[in-house]
């Protein structure tokens, strides 16, 4: 879920049965963004870019798991 306060953005990452606190995301006035999720926990950390139409999004995420990189392209659409 993202929320906007003035030209600040700030959102939480809800994935199975987890909220998870988004890191250093920026929004373009034309729809694109990035944004930084960790799960220390598990060794991981992901960075999200891609664009938005209001109702679905898609890009590419880049991560890194226990010495291991990659990355893989995602889609969402708007939870209402």
């Amino acid at each position: 879920m993202v929320t906007q306060s003035g030209a600040d953005f700030s959102a939480v990452y809800h994935a199975d049965g987890n909220a998870l606190d988004v890191a250093e995301l920026t929004v373009q006035p034309d729809g694109g963004f990035r944004f930084k999720l960790s799960v220390p926990e598990m060794g991981l950390t992901s960075v999200f870019g891609g664009t938005s139409d209001g109702e679905t999004a898609s890009g590419v995420a880049k991560y890194e798991l226990g010495g291991e990189s990659g990355e893989v392209p995602f889609t969402a659409k708007k939870a209402y």
